[in-house]
């Protein structure tokens, strides 16, 4: 029986996708390290200030249809053309408009002592090049085709990768030149091209778009907003501490801060890939009403707890060596990554049942949780940080990822009886 076993798509495609997921993860590492040695502990804290401003507003962009597509898509292949065609008309004119918010929102909240040319480079970056990147790997998705899906996520990371090599070539050739603005001018180039070619890919895999049918994005506006309030609320609720940890205490600390956050965040990668393989999955099975006896998918469980049990300590020994990778100056980030080092553990609820909401139809329960934990984390990290730093965002990081958990783990006990 041992010698015919042969693994399931699932497992299949759980492992290209984490194989996919941890090449570009470990690029993205390369650059991580690259950037922060080059920028230093203080200018890399603006940048991280910049882009969790920046991807807040960029997790608007196309309005969610994305998802839409992805939902579509696994029910329907028929209908790509026209919902390919609907999500690029709305990340069209919904960046522009988002691009002007985020300006606004730039002068209220970032430090004044940030370039508007980083603002503006980083902005256009997020906002306006990288919807597209996000929309092209919905169709994959959707097909499950892990392969291709991968090798998109690794050509984004290939692109910045040689982006920050040409950082450190840049600031050794124009030395008078801010080094910070060199790297928000790259970051941009590096989102155009891939935002480029990933369109271009799509097309020749699946077809172009049709625009006959565009006037249809009207009547999933609202729709459409919920996928796109859920994940950018999510986003903003991961990212706006380093915003204020800028604004209300030191770049410094939103330098230190950003660099644990991000090598922590590294280990929910293989959960990110399970659920991305389980996502059309669960929008088929809650179209055809073919639902499990449970809304909690207790299956899915076990083997992520087993990977977050482990990694969480693995984490917390690891970080000593954090100076000798960055450089002295992140010496102080030692303490944060121990501080975060449990976070996998808290956030594990919430990765898996954010999925089931939003496949099942629940999204707007699902929104409500996270805009509850968001302002949560908003109001702790402002009486915390003036007085404590980052260490004030690692207690509102936990306290708002444990309330979101629970109240999306009660909810689904609560809505068992409506999926069966």
């Amino acid at each position: 029986m041992l010698i015919k076993w042969r693994p399931g798509k699932i497992a299949k495609g759980t492992l290209v996708m984490t194989l996919g997921i941890s090449l570009r993860t470990l690029g993205q590492a390369l650059v991580f390290i690259i950037a922060a040695r080059a920028l230093g502990i203080e200018e890399f804290g603006a940048y991280a200030a910049v882009l969790a401003l920046a991807g807040a507003f960029g997790g608007f962009g196309g309005l969610g249809f994305q998802t839409i597509l992805l939902r579509d898509v696994s029910r329907n292949p028929e209908c790509f053309p026209e919902a390919w065609g609907r999500a690029l008309f709305v990340i069209c004119w919904s960046s522009f408009l988002l691009m002007g918010l985020y300006t606004v929102a730039a002068w209220a909240l970032l430090p004044g002592t940030i370039s508007w040319n980083v603002i503006s480079s980083v902005g256009c970056a997020e906002i306006i090049f990288s919807p597209f990147y996000v929309a092209a790997l919905k169709p994959y998705q959707s097909d499950e085709r892990a392969v291709q899906c991968s090798w998109l996520m690794i050509s984004q990371i290939i692109v910045r990768v040689a982006a920050v090599l040409a950082l450190v070539a840049l600031i050794h050739l124009l030395p008078q030149q801010s080094p910070l603005e060199i790297w928000g001018h790259l970051y941009a180039l590096a989102a155009f091209i891939t935002g480029t070619y990933t369109l271009v890919k799509v097309s020749f895999d699946f077809g172009l778009p049709q625009w006959t049918n565009c006037g249809k994005t009207f009547t999933q506006i609202h729709e459409g907003l919920l996928f796109a309030l859920g994940g950018a609320t999510l986003k903003l609720h991961a990212d706006i501490d380093k915003t204020m940890i800028a604004r209300l205490a030191t770049l410094e600390g939103a330098g230190l801060y950003s660099a644990a956050y991000r090598i922590v965040e590294m280990a929910t990668i293989p959960i990110m890939a399970l659920m991305s393989i389980y996502q059309p999955r669960f929008f088929r099975e809650a179209q055809e009403e073919h639902k499990n006896s449970s809304f909690i998918p207790w299956n899915i469980f076990p083997i992520p707890l087993c990977y977050v049990l482990l990694a969480c300590p693995f984490i917390y020994i690891f970080s000593m060596w954090i100076p000798i990778i960055l450089g002295n100056s992140f010496s102080t980030t030692v303490l944060a990554i121990k501080w975060l080092s449990f976070l996998p553990i808290i956030s594990l609820p919430r990765i898996i049942l954010q999925t089931k909401f939003f496949a099942y139809g629940f999204t707007k329960i699902a929104v409500l949780f996270f805009i509850l934990g968001t302002m949560i984390n908003i109001i702790i990290n402002l009486l915390l940080i003036p007085s404590t730093g980052w260490k004030g965002a690692v207690i509102a990081t936990y306290i708002s990822e444990s309330i979101i958990g629970l109240t999306l783990f009660f909810s689904a006990k609560k809505f068992l009886k409506k999926c069966q």
